[in-house]
C-alpha cells in the first residue's frame, strides 16, 4: 500500500484517541499522540528505522491495554509497525505485527465507529504479500482469497495491483489455470479494473515461470496453453522497447525462453525471444523521445541513449545471447537452415564476441546438417586456426563424424567420412575413424555386404583402434545377416573371448547361438543360450534367445524341454514392450501349439490358441495357429468357430498386396469345412466367401476361391451332391482364364492348362503350361512339361510331333529323380 493512502487512514486513529489515554503519560515524550505523529513524520521521510523508535515506545507503554483503551483502532499501531519492518526487509517481524493487527484488532459488530480499526482488512492483504515474498504461496493464496471475499473499502488499496499480485502468486504456487483466468480478466478489463501495463507484464512473466518450470507435469500441454494466451492477449501485453529494458523484462524473457528450450518447449522459447526488445529498437524508442524535447534533452535520457548505443555495438550484448538461444531452439526443432543463418551471421557480424567458438561450432554443425559438407569443413578449419588451444581444436572432424554417426544420421555420416578420407593414404591413422564410421553406418543402414567389407578391412588395419570393439562386432554380425554362418562363428567366438564385458556381448552371444542353430548344431546353440542367460539376464532380446532354445529342443525331439523354454520366452516377451517382442510372443504361441499337439495336450492347444487370438491375432502366424489348433477345437465342439476365424484371416490375406499364405489357408479351410459342415454348404460358402461390406480383395484370393470350388466339384466323392457340376466347373475355369497368369500359382496354371487342352484349345493350353515352365523348377514343373508334350503329340502335325518327341525327351532327361514321369513320358513317346 502506498504511504499517502496509509496516512489518511492513520488520521482516523488520531481522531479516535481518547483524551484520558492521551494524557496518561507524565511526560510529553511518552504522549501517544506525539509519538504517533513523530512516527508518521519519519515514515513520510522514508526513515523506517527511525520510525520504529516511537512506534515501539507506544507498543511498550500502551500495548498491554491498547485494545482496551482504544478498541480495535489500536491495530493501526501494529500496522504501522509492520509497515516499517517490511520496508526494512524484516519480513518475519513484519508478519507478526500484521498478524497482531488482524487478530487482536478485529472489528466487532458493536464496535463504536470512532474505535473501528481502519486497516483491519489491509493487514490481511499485507500478510499475504509477505508470505508470497517468503515463498509461502499456499498460505498467501489463502489470505488473498479471504481478502477478496471481504476487501478493504474502495480507494484504500489498488484493486488492479492486488489482482496482478494474486495472479503472480497463483503462478508461483503452480496454479497456472487460476493465474491465467485472473490475467484474462485484468487484460480484458472485466470488472472495470485497469491495471498498469508493467504490472500485468510482471504477472505474465510469473505465469510463464509456471508454464516453463522443470517440474511441470506436461510441458507439451503447457506450451500450448502459453501460445493460446499470447495469441489472445499479445497486443495488450505489448510495452514500449524502453519499458521492456528499464523494467528488466528483456532479461526475464531471455531467462524464461532458455528454460522453455531446456524443457523442449522450443516453439514457446522462440516466441518469447520474439517479445524481447532489441537494442536497436530501444535506441529508436529513446531517440523518438528525445525529439519531443526539441533540443533540450534531459541528461538522464542522454545517458540512456549512450548506454543503448553501446549495446547495439557490443559483440557480447544480450541481443547476441538471445540470438544464440534462438539458434539452439531451431536446431532442436530440426530447422538447421535457420540455425545456420544465425550462427553464420554471428561469425561475420560479431568477430570479437566471447561467444565466437560457439558461433563457429554451431555454424559448422548446422552446415553439416544442411548438407553443406565443404562449408562445414572450412568452418572447422577456421575454428582450429582461431582457437588452437581450444578443447575441441584438432578433433573437429572427429566431433563432426561422431556427432552425425551417433545421432543416427547414417547417410550423412557416410558422405562426410568419404569426403574426409579421399585425400588420405590407406595406412593413414586418420582413416581409423572414417573407415569405422563408413562401415558401421552401412551396417545400420542395412547395406550389409558393403558394411562387412569395410569393417573387415578396418579391423585388419587398425587392430588397436578405439572403435575396435564395435568394429569387430559389427563385422561378425554382418556375416550373420548375410547367412554366412560358418564364417561368422569363429569371429563371434573371438569377440566373446576378447571382450567379455562388452556392451555388445549379449547381442554377440545371440548371434553365436543363431549361427549354431542354422548349422543344425542344436546342443551348442543351447549351451550358448545358457551362457547368455547367465551373463546378460536383462538383455532386451532374451525372449528371442529363449525362443531359440525352444526351437533347438524341438529339433532334438525334447518336446517337454521345448515347452518349458517357450513358456519362459512367452513370459519375458509379454513383460517387455514393443512390437518386436509382441511378434516373438506370437511366434512362441505358434510353437507351443505345435509342441502341445506333439505331447497330446489338446487342452493346452486350446489355451494357447485362445491367448494368441485374444492378444496377437492380425499377424503373420494367424493361419498357422488356427490350422494347428483345429483338431482339438473340433473335439471341443469349437470347429465352426475356428473356421470362422480362419475365414477372416483368409479375407485379410486376400486384402493385402501379395496374398502370401492364402493357398495353405484355403486348403486347410476347405478340408476341415467339409468334415465339419459338409460339401453343399462349403460350395455355397466358397461362392459367397467375401463379406458384403465393401472389403476389396486381391486376385490371388479370387483365384484360389475359384480353384477351391473346382477341386470340390471335380471330386467324384461328391458328384451326386452337385447335379450341375459340369457347368459350374466350366464357368469357374473360364473365370480363371480372365486372370493375368502372373497372378496365379503354378498349380492353378497347370489345372487351367489341362482343362483348356481337354477342350481342344491346344494353342491356349501351351501358353498356360509355358507360364509354369518359365518360372523354373518347381513341384508343378513336371506336370507342365508333360502337359506340353501331350498337347504337341495329339495335334498330328509333323512339326508338332517332332516338338512333342523333344518334349518327352526333355522329361526323361530332366526328371530322372521322378521315375513316374519318366515312365509315362517313355510310353507316350513310343505311341
Amino acid at each position: 500500500m502506498k504511504f499517502a493512502v496509509l496516512r489518511s487512514l492513520f488520521a482516523v486513529f488520531v481522531l479516535a484517541l481518547a483524551p484520558g489515554a492521551v494524557v496518561r503519560a507524565q511526560t510529553e515524550d511518552l504522549n501517544i499522540q506525539t509519538l504517533f505523529e513523530k512516527a508518521g513524520s519519519l515514515m513520510e521521510e522514508g526513515n523506517w528505522a527511525g520510525a520504529l523508535i516511537p512506534l515501539e515506545t507506544i507498543m511498550k507503554e500502551y500495548g498491554p491495554s491498547g485494545y482496551t483503551d482504544f478498541g480495535p483502532a489500536f491495530g493501526v499501531m501494529h500496522y504501522r509497525h509492520g509497515f516499517c519492518l517490511k520496508n526494512l526487509k524484516r519480513l518475519d517481524d513484519a508478519l507478526k505485527a500484521y498478524e497482531a493487527c488482524y487478530t487482536q484488532g478485529k472489528n466487532a459488530k458493536d464496535t463504536p465507529k470512532d474505535k473501528l480499526n481502519p486497516v483491519w482488512e489491509l493487514s490481511l492483504l499485507e500478510m499475504a504479500i509477505i508470505k508470497q515474498a517468503q515463498g509461502k504461496y499456499a498460505e498467501a493464496i489463502k489470505d488473498y482469497e479471504a481478502f477478496a471475499r471481504q476487501p478493504a473499502p474502495a480507494g484504500t488499496y489498488d484493486d488492479a495491483a492486488f489482482r496482478v499480485q494474486v495472479a503472480s502468486c497463483y503462478s508461483k504456487a503452480g496454479m497456472p489455470d487460476k493465474a491465467k483466468a485472473l490475467l484474462d480478466q485484468l487484460i480484458t478489463g472485466a470488472g472495470g479494473v485497469t491495471p498498469k501495463a508493467d504490472g500485468v507484464f510482471r504477472a505474465f512473466l510469473s505465469l510463464l515461470d509456471s508454464w516453463t518450470a522443470k517440474d511441470a507435469t506436461n510441458h507439451a500441454e503447457t506450451e500450448k496453453a502459453a501460445h493460446a494466451f499470447i495469441d489472445q492477449h499479445g497486443v495488450k501485453l505489448k510495452l514500449s522497447p524502453f519499458d521492456m529494458a528499464r523494467f528488466d523484462f528483456n532479461a526475464r524473457l531471455l531467462s524464461v525462453a532458455r528454460a522453455a528450450s531446456e524443457n523442449d518447449q522450443q516453439t514457446l522459447a522462440i516466441r518469447l525471444l520474439s517479445l524481447m526488445a532489441g537494442g536497436s529498437d530501444i535506441l529508436h524508442d529513446l531517440n523518438g523521445r528525445a525529439l519531443r524535447y526539441r533540443g533540450r534533452v534531459p541528461e538522464l535520457l542522454k545517458k540512456e541513449i549512450e548506454k543503448y548505443t553501446a549495446q547495439v555495438q557490443d559483440d557480447d550484448s544480450i541481443d547476441w545471447i538471445a540470438l544464440l538461444t534462438l539458434a539452439g531452439c531451431y536446431e532442436r526443432l530440426g530447422n538447421f537452415s535457420a540455425g545456420y543463418a544465425i550462427y553464420s551471421h554471428g561469425v561475420s557480424a560479431a568477430p570479437k564476441s566471447t561467444h565466437r567458438p560457439m558461433m563457429l561450432f554451431g555454424a559448422m554443425r548446422t552446415a553439416l546438417a544442411t548438407g553443406q559438407q565443404d562449408l562445414s569443413k572450412a568452418l572447422g578449419e577456421q575454428f582450429r586456426k582461431e582457437f588452437p588451444q581450444h578443447e575441441y581444436a584438432g578433433n573437429v572432424n572427429t566431433l563432426l563424424l561422431e556427432n552425425v554417426f551417433f545421432s543416427k544420421q547414417y547417410e550423412q555420416a557416410v558422405e562426410l567420412a568419404e569426403n574426409i578420407r579421399k585425400p588420405l593414404k590407406p595406412d593413414s591413422k586418420d582413416r581409423d575413424l572414417t573407415d569405422f564410421v563408413i562401415g558401421a553406418s552401412f551396417f545400420n543402414l542395412g547395406r550389409t555386404e558393403e558394411a562387412q567389407k569395410e569393417l573387415a578391412s578396418h579391423a585388419q588395419r587398425f587392430p588397436q583402434s578405439k572403435f575396435k570393439e564395435a568394429s569387430r562386432y559389427f563385422e561378425a554380425s554382418s556375416l550373420v545377416r548375410l547367412k554366412k554362418w560358418q564364417e561368422a562363428g569363429p569371429k563371434l567366438d573371438a569377440f566373446n573371448k576378447d571382450f567379455p564385458e562388452s556392451e555388445y556381448i549379449g547381442f554377440a552371444l545371440l548371434d553365436r547361438a543363431t549361427s549354431h542353430f542354422q548349422l543344425a548344431e542344436y546342443q551348442k546353440c543351447l549351451d550358448v543360450v545358457a551362457d547368455l542367460e547367465k551373463r546378460r539376464p536383462n538383455l532386451p532380446d532374451l525372449d528371442r534367445a529363449l525362443a531359440m532354445r525352444g526351437d533347438s529342443h524341438l529339433m532334438l525331439n525334447a518336446n517337454e524341454k521345448a515347452e518349458a523354454a517357450y513358456s519362459k520366452a512367452r513370459e519375458l516377451g509379454e513383460a517387455a514392450e514393443g512390437e518386436s517382442h509382441k511378434a516373438i510372443v506370437g511366434r512362441v504361441l505358434v510353437q507351443l501349439v505345435r509342441v502341445a499337439n506333439a505331447l497330446n495336450k489338446p487342452k493346452d492347444v486350446i489355451k494357447y490358441y485362445d491367448e494368441y487370438m485374444a492378444k496377437y491375432s492380425g499377424g503373420f502366424y494367424d493361419a498357422e495357429v488356427i490350422v494347428g489348433s483345429l483338431e482339438p477345437l473340433k473335439e471341443a465342439k469349437r470347429g465352426k468357430e475356428a473356421l470362422d476365424a480362419l475365414e477372416k484371416v483368409i479375407v485379410r490375406l486376400g486384402s493385402g498386396d501379395t496374398g502370401t499364405g492364402i493357398e495353405e489357408a484355403i486348403g486347410s479351410y476347405t478340408q476341415n469345412y467339409l468334415e465339419i459342415v459338409g460339401p453343399e454348404p462349403l460350395l455355397e460358402r466358397l461362392t459367397n466367401f467375401v463379406p458384403q461390406d465393401g472389403v476389396k480383395i486381391n486376385n490371388t484370393l479370387r483365384a484360389w476361391l475359384n480353384m477351391a470350388r473346382i477341386d470340390l466339384l471335380e471330386n467324384d466323392s461328391y458328384k451326386d451332391k452337385f447335379p450341375k457340376r459340369a457347368a459350374q466347373i466350366q464357368v469357374a475355369y473360364e473365370d480363371l482364364q480372365k486372370f493375368n497368369k502372373e497372378e496365379l500359382s503354378s498349380y492353378i496354371l497347370v489345372k487351367v492348362g489341362r482343362d483348356v487342352a481337354d477342350r481342344g484349345q491346344d494353342k491356349q493350353a501351351l501358353e498356360w503350361f509355358k507360364a509354369v515352365m518359365d518360372r523354373g523348377q518347381s513341384e508343378h514343373y513336371p506336370l507342365a512339361l508333360m502337359g506340353k508334350a501331350r498337347v504337341l503329340a495329339k495335334t498330328g502335325e509333323a512339326g508338332s510331333f517332332q516338338e512333342a518327341v523333344a518334349a518327352f525327351d526333355q522329361v526323361i532327361r530332366e526328371l530322372q529323380d521322378k521315375p513316374e514321369y519318366v515312365e509315362e513320358a517313355m510310353i507316350d513317346k513310343a505311341r
